[in-house]
């Protein structure tokens, strides 16, 4: 026995011995393979949101470092397998993003599931940029971070430290449910709007539980509902905490009444009762009725969807639910696999393969087209005799502040209304293409325009004054478009005329990414 215990021991001591030298071999071999990179992307926090990223870049055919502390060994293993380098580590360790070789990478994403761990990665991507330097031949690195919290976005911007670094990091926010209340628009909402000039129908959107979600869905509508007819879109919210909803929205962007006809239901989201109160809503026959449910359970917007679908007064509207992963559930939406009428009035919104994918974290092509427009502003006002030093909405787009960035963004976002409002799109597969805009047309477009720019700085905090002061966020361009000077309508028509050179890149590049 004790010969066959020595043995054992041996054995254990030797497999031990073999387990580390092996490990050691991996680490190494490891540590060889990771000092070749160069323009690849790290990934910080591998959870839901980076799945569907981290595919998207693969088949992208980048090469991917994967951070993640606290992963599960059998989903770094996975990662491993999938052809990914994994480190488990902590990605705010700047020993750990100098092993990542974050200062030779392409592009940097931070996606785990905490503001403040985002922030502090981010800092520290910084720093080791500025402090260690980076090759020039790599260019900016850029560097998406993931924030929820509105307020922290925004103070995260104006940092000086963030501020400071510009000229080496590219910092971009986003989050998905921005990213979610944007393709809902245009997959879902946008087929469902009073586009024509003729039209005098109203959009009315129902949004049944205003968290996170709801309220992204809610400032899509506000940024995106401004059509040719000049009627403001409606918004209905459901919520089981109404009123403190509702003071909640109205200390946030005081002047949301102005920008919508904004109305709250106190109830749950998926009882009969509710559903009976949302179909007398959406009754009158200019309504366009559109039911998006927010709640934060897949399971719960799925019931309520049922409710709200057996609900004779809603036979009219799309019930369009929240659904963050492609499981069962949404399978059984896809009205191209179903002939049931159900699955042709219920939609799935925000799954995280559709909200996380590269494309649309990166806002490729969007930033592509407002770049165009940034680049035809910058071009019109220089030809007005604007002093671009004095202007730091006249700067390069490489250096432009986040806040005017955005702005070109949601200008681009807009396009496509303006474009349908006359019967044409920037898609190919939607409608033509427009040669020229008549006199009057341009009009009502600068008109669409002028209001979408209102929504967009209202919402940011700015009112009317006579005098501009940006630091107090005040503007005297805040008025009726009647109320505008010439010089200052003559920017509106600028853009609008710059639609047509735009569209016609939007459509080649549908047609050959098509």
């Amino acid at each position: 026995m004790l010969i066959a215990a020595r043995m054992l021991a041996a054995l254990f001591t030797m497999s031990a011995l073999v387990f580390a030298f092996g490990r050691l071999c991996r680490e190494e071999i490891r540590a060889f393979r990771l000092g070749g990179l160069k323009r690849h992307a790290v990934v910080c926090g591998v959870g839901d949101k980076a799945r569907a990223l981290i595919q998207d870049l693969k088949q992208q055919g980048l090469r991917v470092v994967a951070i993640d502390l606290n992963t599960a060994k059998r989903s770094m293993q996975y990662m491993e397998d999938f052809g990914l380098f994994a480190l488990e580590d902590d990605a705010a360790r700047p020993e750990c993003l100098e092993k990542a070789r974050v200062r030779a990478a392409g592009a940097v994403f931070i996606t785990t599931g905490n503001d403040s761990a985002n922030i502090e990665i981010a800092a520290q991507v910084i720093n080791l940029v500025r402090t260690r330097g980076r090759a020039r031949r790599h260019g900016r690195l850029a560097c998406y971070v993931h924030l929820v919290d509105r307020p922290t976005s925004e103070l995260f911007h104006q940092h000086h430290v963030f501020q400071a670094a510009a000229a080496q990091v590219d910092l971009r926010v986003f989050n998905v449910y921005d990213n979610a209340a944007r393709l809902l628009w245009r997959r879902n909402l946008l087929g469902r709007s009073p586009l024509a000039a003729s039209d005098r129908r109203r959009m009315h959107v129902v949004i049944g539980g205003l968290g996170q979600m709801g309220e992204a869905v809610l400032l899509r509508v506000i940024r995106s509902g401004h059509f040719a007819n000049g009627r403001k879109p409606a918004i209905t919210v459901v919520d089981r905490e109404a009123a403190a909803v509702h003071a909640r929205i109205r200390n946030r962007y005081p002047s949301i009444a102005t920008l919508c006809d904004l109305d709250f239901i106190d109830a749950e989201i998926g009882s009969p009762e509710t559903a009976r109160k949302v179909g007398a809503c959406l009754a009158a026959p200019d309504e366009i009725g559109t039911v998006v449910l927010c709640a934060g359970h897949d399971h719960e917007n799925f019931a309520a969807a049922l409710q709200y679908a057996a609900e004779p007064g809603l036979k009219a509207a799309l019930i369009c639910i929240r659904l963050s992963l492609a499981n069962g559930l949404a399978d059984l939406l896809g009205a191209e696999h179903s002939s049931a009428a159900l699955a042709r009035r219920i939609d799935a919104f925000g799954l995280m393969s559709d909200c996380c994918g590269a494309e649309v974290v990166r806002k490729g092509q969007l930033c592509q087209l407002a770049v165009r427009f940034h680049q035809a502003y910058v071009r019109n006002r220089l030809a007005a005799g604007v002093n671009p030093a004095t202007d730091p909405a006249l700067k390069d787009w490489s250096e432009l502040d986040p806040p005017f960035r955005e702005s070109s963004c949601e200008q681009t976002e807009h396009m496509e209304v303006k474009l349908r409002t006359f019967g044409y799109s920037a898609d190919p597969a939607t409608g033509p293409a427009p040669a020229a805009f008549a006199d009057e047309q341009v009009l009502v477009l600068a008109k669409m325009e002028h209001a979408r720019w209102c929504a967009e700085r209202w919402l940011a905090g700015w009112t009317q004054a006579p005098v501009r002061n940006k630091e107090l966020r005040l503007s005297p361009h805040l008025v009726p478009w009647e109320q505008l000077d010439a010089s200052t309508q003559k920017i509106d028509f600028d853009l609008v005329r710059e639609i047509l050179a735009i569209s016609a890149e939007a459509r080649q590049d549908a047609k050959t990414s098509g």
